[in-house]
């Protein structure tokens, strides 16, 4: 069964920084780690079914206009000097994300459930990425398979679209599209 860890480093006082996590990061253990409110937040590597929906996002995505680069994990995305994530996908500007000397700003977040980061990723990322204002979050559950789409609107996210298996789902952002769950997750 997959769990998530925190890990509050030996003796260390404080919120962990990008070095505490570098650090960690460096091992070569198949674990995911992310910085989240200065706690390292350790998962295991994603399942079949989280890969076979990322790949099947990518695929989705790939009618995006030439401006726009879709980006799989692992990418680091700094929302905060303590909160540093990995999301499963991601849509940048091409030329913004050429400079590598600036952080990673996306116009889009996707990330897909599972048992170990379901609560993460429906309530802390969410809360994460609206206060960083990423312009639109999707959550995907390739278990049902369903996708909600929010976008910020004001101070928050409003939910714009939601689909479930055959159903589609329109979204205008980051750019005009139409599709549907169980297109992505066969």
């Amino acid at each position: 069964m997959e769990q998530v860890t925190s890990i509050i480093g030996g003796g260390h006082r404080g919120s962990l920084t990008r070095s505490d996590l570098a650090a960690l990061a460096d091992r070569d253990d198949g674990l995911r780690y992310e910085l989240l409110d200065g706690a390292v937040l350790v998962t295991p590597s994603p399942s079949r079914h989280h890969q076979i929906a990322v790949t099947g996002l990518v695929y989705a995505l790939s009618v995006l206009p030439a401006h726009l680069r879709v980006v799989t994990a692992l990418l680091d995305v700094e929302l905060a000097p303590d909160t540093i994530v990995q999301p499963d996908l991601v849509v940048v500007d091409r030329e913004e994300f050429a400079d590598s000397s600036q952080p990673v700003r996306p116009v889009l977040v996707v990330e897909i459930l599972s048992p170990s980061t379901r609560g993460i990723d429906q309530v802390l990322k969410r809360e994460r990425y609206q206060q960083a204002d990423i312009a639109s979050y999707w959550i995907i559950d390739p278990e049902t398979p369903s996708a909600l789409v929010l976008e910020l609107d004001g101070d928050g996210y409003r939910e714009v679209s939601r689909a479930t298996s055959s159903a589609s789902l329109t979204v205008t952002a980051p750019a005009p599209l139409t599709l549907r769950p169980q297109d992505w997750l066969r």
